[in-house]
């Protein structure tokens, strides 16, 4: 199991206190035991991770890692420069910083050519504001951003996933970020939840879209599911709605269901304050047997 600590907010908001790449492994008791020293020499990481993606990125047939990192949370946003863990033959991994700087809150990656290396989108909100792909070079990657709809351009995106949503065997693109009702500083820059069929060109300039539907009153789209027909959109608010308007963004949380073949929506999850563990909106959803559930199970969340 591989972490990314974030420690800079604990530290009073400490610009040069970065967090803290960590692997684990368990014991013959089952128990995860700290494994870092034996697999990375260099472990300092991000300020600010976001997400962190395993595929292939250098052909090797082991996993890598790839951390999608935003940087500084306040004003004035300046980004960060992402990094990637690559695997060596030795066992261990190289902590590579990429040269590019982002607002990289999400990412998802994809080996569309079978070459056994994979492809990263990130979203990014630094300008030029648009999503792009990192392209590997069999390890290296360079900037892409010709190959995504130019719709998608200055729009607030923090969120996306490769899906096959149509069992066509291609992935296709979800992406989402502020939608429209769902700020008090009204809809600039905002956008309906997309998923982008893959038209296997090895990009999404020619697919075909569909805008799913919104829920101003938890406008933004955190995570997603896909199972059994249905899109499970994690959410939480960030400002607007007739519902939250006014509260502090990230102090819900809610969890939407839509069909994919009708995209009939409904509410299937919803609340506002503190959870036991404190936090006041939930990170990350999992399938887990039949129902979609939280990531942690300190928020007791599961839905079908």
């Amino acid at each position: 199991m591989v972490t990314h600590t974030l420690e800079y907010i604990d530290a009073g908001w400490s610009k040069t206190t970065y967090g803290h790449i960590k692997f684990y492994k368990r014991d013959a008791a089952g128990t995860w035991i700290d494994n870092t020293a034996a697999l990375i020499k260099d472990n300092v990481g991000c300020l600010h991770p976001r997400k962190a993606v395993v595929a292939d990125f250098n052909g090797d047939g082991k996993p890598d890692v790839f951390f999608a990192c935003h940087g500084y949370d306040k004003d004035p946003w300046p980004g960060e420069q992402p990094h990637v863990l690559l695997s060596q033959q030795d066992g261990t991994y190289t902590n590579v910083t990429l040269p590019v700087t982002c607002f990289c809150h999400s990412a998802s990656a994809v080996d569309f050519k079978g070459t056994g290396y994979a492809d990263i989108v990130v979203t990014n909100n630094l300008a030029p504001s648009a999503p792009f792909f990192f392209r590997n070079n069999k390890g290296s990657f360079t900037v892409d951003t010709a190959s995504l709809p130019n719709t998608l351009t200055n729009k607030a995106l923090f969120s996306t996933e490769f899906i096959d949503f149509n069992s066509d065997g291609k992935y296709d693109l979800w992406i989402g970020g502020n939608e429209p009702g769902s700020t008090d500083s009204g809809d600039a820059g905002t956008m309906a939840s997309q998923i982008i069929l893959n038209d296997g060109s090895d990009g999404f300039l020619k697919s075909k879209t569909y805008d799913l539907p919104t829920v101003p009153d938890y406008g933004l789209p955190l995570d997603i599911v896909y199972q059994s027909g249905k899109v499970y959109l994690l959410r939480t608010n960030i400002g607007g709605g007739p519902e939250n308007y006014g509260k502090s963004f990230y102090t819900t949380a809610a969890i939407q269901s839509i069909d994919f073949t009708t995209l009939k929506s409904s509410v299937v999850y919803a609340h506002s304050g503190a959870y036991a563990n404190g936090m006041q909106w939930v990170n990350w959803l999992i399938p887990y047997n039949s129902a979609v559930v939280a990531m942690d199970k300190a928020y007791t969340i599961s839905v079908n």
